[in-house]
């Protein structure tokens, strides 16, 4: 495998100034229905919220921020932890359609946000109403896209390395290879607890307040979770 390692002192995603980094033993654990990772090693000294792009010739690539400080080991290098920008879909939503098509729904919530819509591609099923209280974006989409799979439609669905939501419909039959081994290895870090801001709500559902912590919100984005009021 040949990859490169990109880093930027840049806390937001879209365009920014990246350069090349030393790096040794990365690793980039890719997941559909949660938040992507990375690992890598470097002698150069990096700070947690510091954007990193990986670029390999047999994976996509992979973009998102630097999640711990990094900690020094015996050879003088730092190990450092990454999550992907799938966890800028983390917030929580409450969301009524009386009825729509996936695309038509993901394209709402993401203006909400204002974030882009350039990655989502027309589906074909329209569903039903849908109700989603105190729900997280990200199982949102996760859910319209089970939808999609049970109506006949397969979707591909990621957020590439620049934040940019994919969800694009594939074709019904695709050319792939088959393996006869692979190396069985596993990784996850739980991102959800980056959480910048939060709405307190009565029962009835009405907004008491907005709350958020703006340096937060200069390294993570907009990510708000909720709390029900009395």
């Amino acid at each position: 495998m040949t990859s490169v390692i990109y880093h930027s002192h840049s806390t937001t995603k879209g365009t920014a100034n990246f350069k090349t980094i030393p790096f040794n033993n990365a690793s980039i654990e890719f997941n559909s229905a949660k938040a992507s990772t990375a690992n890598f090693n470097s002698i150069q000294k990096l700070n947690e919220g510091d954007r990193i792009r990986i670029i390999g010739n047999n994976h996509r690539p992979f973009g998102g921020q630097i999640i711990k400080p990094g900690s020094k080991l015996k050879d003088g290098a730092y190990s450092y932890e990454c999550v992907d920008y799938t966890r800028l879909f983390f917030g929580k939503s409450y969301t009524t359609w009386s009825g729509g098509t996936s695309d038509g729904i993901i394209k709402a919530i993401l203006n909400s946000l204002n974030y882009s819509t350039a990655g989502i591609e027309k589906t074909k099923a329209v569903h039903g109403q849908l109700i989603w209280k105190n729900v997280v974006r990200w199982d949102i989409i996760q859910q319209l896209r089970w939808l999609d799979y049970k109506a006949g439609q397969l979707i591909e669905c990621y957020v590439n390395a620049d934040g940019i939501l994919i969800y694009r419909p594939l074709p019904q039959t695709q050319e792939g290879y088959i393996f006869k081994s692979a190396y069985d290895y596993s990784q996850e870090y739980d991102a959800s607890n980056i959480i910048t801001g939060a709405t307190v709500l009565t029962k009835e559902g009405d907004t008491i307040s907005n709350v958020q912590n703006d340096n937060l919100v200069a390294v993570w984005g907009q990510i708000f979770d909720r709390e029900e009021g009395c």
